[in-house]
């Protein structure tokens, strides 16, 4: 009987050293060029009997996991051109996971394979890609097309940007002028449309307390659902990435569901049913700064609004964030406070994009951020020395009053600003914004 070996044999130490040094070989830091074409019939490989084929995904990972090993994350975020050349690929299975590796590549190669589906590149379409090689590959045989601007127009429609396509320099894009049609320069931005700042600050202060409590203490959220409130979770049908077998249980979707019943059945409606699923969703610590807040609808009596951002499931930090979307629509009470009547959540995987441009907006903001002007001993001395005992219990009162928080917390605010009430508002909102007050010191968080 002959056996006929598994693409899954591990290989010798011995190998594994060769690939290493195959690879490194390969890479010019200088250009920012990685190549991997015919890696099969690399001579070292060859040599040692080694059976690499990069066609198999679980090759690919392993070349994969020896480049991570190899490179930097700053190295690999110089890598701007990558060849896949002559291969054997009949798919992106195994490419795919080189986007995260290495986001910036600009020009691919990935021609003399096998692919025969262009579609297979809405797998690797987070690359901002100029140029790409598909040449030889049974896609691009032009009896598959009525015509070469066809070819250029599937390809475009997974890489926008695209200048050149199997080394021809193509026609610019045509693009439509919005240059009188700009968007809102800061994310979120919509949420100007709220009628004043007090409607603004209720909404701003609903959503740091609702998040606070999802990731801290779940039956805190009590309070801020209606009694005949409704909640429903959706998760995409078919997932890129990570699985959400977590959130398949209690998922509502339209094309899963078979039966009518399942449908009303995954509605949670009624405060006690929606405070069980959500105390068994999985632990989630929310990116407040990666949040965006579009407001739908706003009247006197309900408000409506989509919380866009990232979140980290559980508790591994150095896991890929997940994406969320949050549709509330909300009941405004005279207090005011929002009590949701709606509320309908979907969890995805998050794109490479929206990391990228989260990862940007942390660094620029730790870039900008400077530091606060200390005061000098005179300036405090002067202020407090000037304020009787009924001057703070009336200021205290007033801070506790427009900030939301217990008096023990508003104390220490106003205290460590030198019962400066401007300066601790500034300095309540710079903590506030950043996430880093804890829930108990808002009044009724318990």
């Amino acid at each position: 009987m002959i056996s006929r070996r598994s693409s899954m044999d591990p290989f010798s130490d011995a190998q594994m050293l060769t690939l290493q040094q195959v690879l490194m070989s390969r890479f010019d830091t200088a250009s920012g060029h990685l190549n991997l074409s015919r890696m099969y019939h690399d001579t070292a490989i060859r040599e040692l009997d080694m059976p690499l084929k990069v066609k198999f995904t679980e090759h690919m990972t392993l070349v994969l996991q020896v480049l991570r090993k190899l490179i930097t994350e700053m190295k690999a975020n110089e890598i701007v051109s990558l060849n896949f050349a002559d291969n054997q690929l009949t798919k992106m299975d195994g490419v795919k996971y080189f986007v995260e590796f290495a986001p910036n590549v600009k020009t691919l190669d990935l021609s003399k394979n096998f692919v025969r589906d262009i579609r297979e590149l809405n797998k690797i379409k987070d690359w901002n890609v100029k140029s790409i090689s598909l040449d030889e590959n049974p896609l691009c045989e032009l009896e598959r097309y009525g015509s070469l601007s066809d070819y250029i127009s599937d390809a475009r429609d997974v890489f926008p940007d695209l200048e050149k396509l199997d080394s021809k320099d193509l026609p610019p894009t045509v693009k439509f002028d919005s240059a009188d049609q700009k968007l809102p320069s800061a994310l979120g931005s919509n949420i100007t449309l709220l009628p004043n700042d007090g409607a603004r600050a209720v909404v701003g202060a609903f959503i740091t307390k609702f998040f606070n409590s999802y990731d801290g203490n779940r039956s805190a959220l009590r309070p801020a659902y209606d009694t005949d409130s409704i909640f429903s979770l959706s998760i995409p049908g078919t997932p890129r990435g990570a699985p959400l077998n977590n959130y398949y249980t209690y998922a509502r979707n339209l094309q899963k569901q078979k039966k009518k019943a399942d449908l009303v059945a995954k509605a949670m409606c009624g405060i006690d049913k929606i405070m069980d699923i959500q105390r068994k969703m999985p632990a989630t610590c929310h990116f407040i700064d990666s949040f965006v807040v579009d407001v739908t609808f706003c009247l006197e009596k309900m408000v409506a609004f989509v919380v866009h951002g990232l979140f980290q499931e559980g508790t591994n930090t150095g896991s890929r964030p997940r994406a969320f979307t949050r549709n509330f629509v909300c009941r405004v009470e005279p207090t005011p406070e929002l009590v949701i009547l709606n509320d309908e959540l979907h969890v995805r995987n998050s794109t490479v994009a929206e990391q990228k441009a989260f990862a940007e907006q942390k660094a620029a903001k730790a870039k900008a951020a400077v530091a606060p002007t200390p005061v000098a001993p005179t300036q405090v001395v002067a202020s407090v020395a000037t304020l009787t005992p009924a001057a703070k219990e009336e200021m205290l009162l007033r801070f506790c009053t427009e900030s939301k928080m217990v008096k023990d917390f508003s104390l220490q605010c106003l205290e460590a600003n030198g019962w400066n009430f401007e300066k601790a508002g500034a300095n309540f909102l710079e903590l506030y914004k950043s996430n880093a007050i804890p829930p108990a010191a808002f009044q009724n968080s318990s």
